[in-house]
């Protein structure tokens, strides 16, 4: 309003410009439902997971959670592309299945998975096309690794080739042209590694890569090849693998120079842009009872730590060029989220969910 209080006159030229200058911003700025990112774990106390949304900026709250039976928690997450929805993955105690839950706006939805006997779970999961998903775990009675393949209701077991040992799968993540899906042989303590091509499963040989004792926990892939973090020693030391595979050449395995983080530290899960030139790992610095973060950029990794008593799980690119880190905070036995805007990581406030939970995984949506 001017200052004698008449009323602002627009020409039929100015209106038209407002109006195309505002359909622009909506444009490179849409308001949409999907321009957030979901966070989700487990819930000790009630045991039943956790889902928390993104509702306004860096603000999270707690989803109603569909009447499951028995009890049964969230290990994962995967997003379809395009804002198609997103999976929540993990177990159902009671009946020693795996689970799958899609999540469409604030409507959490049991998927029905083909019934597997013996008591396994899904770890993790990623979308390897406009709507098929690839999902991994392990069956915890047989030492098997587990993957599935499909979509909505349709999803069918996929072969691995005979393995020595107890292998558990931790995660994945590629194309459907090139995954890869990463654990640890309990039986012979090692780390676990396998690759997929064109639907086919092959187990690459890492066990002599590495003298000592050693597991992969998370991994990231970006143009053919993959960052895969954990921890090698009976003492824990960090570990980052630079992985390249193809079928002529075969495995490039190299171990990344890290910087001294302390006596005993461990990475569980690994977060890197479409080209590889800068990533984010996080965990624990158990030595000091604290969360550490990696990054990398210009060709090296450097560290920063996180608040004391904190370990951090799982780390993810949300929308608007943020960084998400979620986990633990392990005295107060609560669910913990960290937010990165530009350099600076910040801790968020979170909707009470009982006496003792954790955050697992996040996802965008």
């Amino acid at each position: 309003m001017l200052e004698n209080g008449r009323q602002p006159q627009y020409t039929l030229p100015m209106r038209i410009k407002i109006i195309a200058a505002i359909a622009l911003a909506l444009l490179l700025c849409p308001l949409s439902a999907h321009a957030s990112f979901v966070a989700a774990g487990l819930d000790f106390t009630k045991g039943v997971g956790v889902v928390l949304v993104e509702s306004a900026p860096g603000e999270l709250r707690a989803l109603e959670l569909p009447p499951l039976h028995g009890k049964w928690y969230i290990t994962g997450a995967a997003s379809q592309p395009r804002g198609g929805g997103v999976l929540l993955l993990g177990a159902d105690r009671g009946t020693g299945q795996g689970l799958l839950l899609r999540l469409d706006g604030d409507k959490i939805t049991p998927l029905k998975l083909p019934r597997l006997e013996g008591n396994w779970m899904l770890t993790a999961g990623t979308f390897v096309g406009a709507d098929r998903a690839l999902l991994v775990g392990y069956d915890q009675a047989r030492g098997l690794p587990i993957a599935l393949a499909g979509q909505a209701a349709q999803w069918s077991f996929e072969s691995f080739p005979a393995t020595m040992g107890r292998i558990e799968l931790l995660d994945v993540d590629g194309t459907h042209e090139l995954a890869f899906a990463a654990g640890v042989n309990r039986s012979t303590n090692k780390g676990a590694l396998f690759v997929r091509q064109s639907g086919t499963w092959s187990e690459l040989n890492v066990a002599q890569r590495i003298e000592e004792s050693f597991r992969f926990e998370g991994l990231a892939v970006f143009g053919g090849e993959a960052l895969i973090v954990g921890s090698a020693g009976q003492v824990e030391r960090g570990l980052i693998v630079r992985v390249k595979y193809d079928g002529q050449s075969g495995l490039s395995f190299k171990p990344e120079l890290l910087p001294e983080v302390s006596r005993s530290w461990t990475l569980y899960d690994v977060w890197a842009a479409d080209d590889g030139s800068t990533a984010v790992a996080v965990g624990s610095d158990l030595s000091n009872r604290r969360g550490i973060l990696l990054e990398y950029s210009a060709g090296k990794w450097s560290s920063a730590i996180i608040d004391d008593n904190v370990e951090l799980i799982a780390v993810v690119m949300a929308p608007g060029n943020r960084l998400l880190a979620v986990g633990q905070d392990q005295v107060r036995k609560q669910g913990v989220a960290y937010l990165r805007e530009g350099r600076s990581w910040r801790r968020l406030d979170l909707p009470e969910v009982s006496f003792n939970w954790l955050l697992t995984g996040a996802i965008n949506r």
